[in-house]
């Protein structure tokens, strides 16, 4: 078994998605923390079960980890992670435009390189486990119908390329740093480093795949992590949904 910073670390030369693996094992009984890497995944998913592409290189990842009793609403993981996210790749390529986009994904000059995906598993009689799912383009930048895409690999002052572990062992210490700011510093300063690096602030934006579509100029976010605009002079509140850009 590899470890990363203590944490054991599954690798598979093939899995369907890293995620149903760590759904499975929370089924047995594992409640973490373990991270578990695929070299290729099958039938890897992001947010609303679209279909994520990534190939051999790239980080492909799930953190398994139990919530603990006093943890601050689970909810607010996603902005914990693409804060941690987003401090891996500026130590990685740094000033390269690095930008976090509501309510989950990370971008390099408006381009998606990164998804993630905090799914909570329930525990009858027990906290919670979080399956945090972390797919990276490290050396592949997908066709997207909908979306620019780009890779790490392309935003680095020069070779070689960095390596999966070297990614994995960068953003298992960020994100155990956030992690420990969220604990005991609430949603506050999470709220604060992610506005610092927001995508479309101040943008007229949509939000659409929710219900009835919201409009307006993005001004920040929600202490419960929503993504407050303001439309016709007065404020509407998204928490779920797409974010398009007007």
């Amino acid at each position: 078994m590899e470890f990363v910073a203590g944490v054991p670390v599954a690798t598979f030369d093939e899995l369907d998605s890293t995620s149903a693996e760590a759904k499975r094992r929370a089924a047995t009984g594992d409640a973490g923390p373990v991270w578990i890497v695929a070299r290729r995944q099958t039938s890897g998913y992001g947010r609303r079960g679209d279909a994520w592409r990534s190939d051999e290189g790239d980080l492909m990842a799930t953190r398994l980890f139990p919530l603990r009793r006093n943890d601050p609403p689970p909810a607010q993981l996603s902005f914990v992670s693409a804060i941690a996210m987003g401090d891996t790749i500026d130590s990685l390529a740094p000033g390269a435009g690095l930008q976090l986009k509501w309510p989950n994904d990370v971008l390099i000059d408006g381009a998606k390189v990164c998804g993630l995906l905090p799914e909570l598993v329930s525990r009858p009689g027990a906290d919670p486990i979080v399956a945090l799912g972390v797919g990276l383009n490290i050396v592949s930048a997908p066709n997207l119908p909908d979306k620019a895409t780009t890779r790490l690999a392309d935003h680095l002052g020069a070779p070689p390329k960095p390596a999966v572990d070297l990614v994995l062992a960068r953003l298992e210490a960020a994100l155990a740093a956030r992690l420990a700011e969220w604990r005991y510093g609430g949603f506050e300063p999470i709220r604060r480093a992610w506005t610092a690096r927001a995508f479309g602030l101040g943008a007229r934006a949509r939000i659409v795949g929710a219900g009835a579509e919201l409009q307006g100029v993005v001004t920040g976010l929600e202490p419960d992590g929503g993504l407050r605009l303001e439309h016709q002079g007065r404020i509407v509140i998204a928490r779920a949904g797409s974010f398009v850009l007007d």
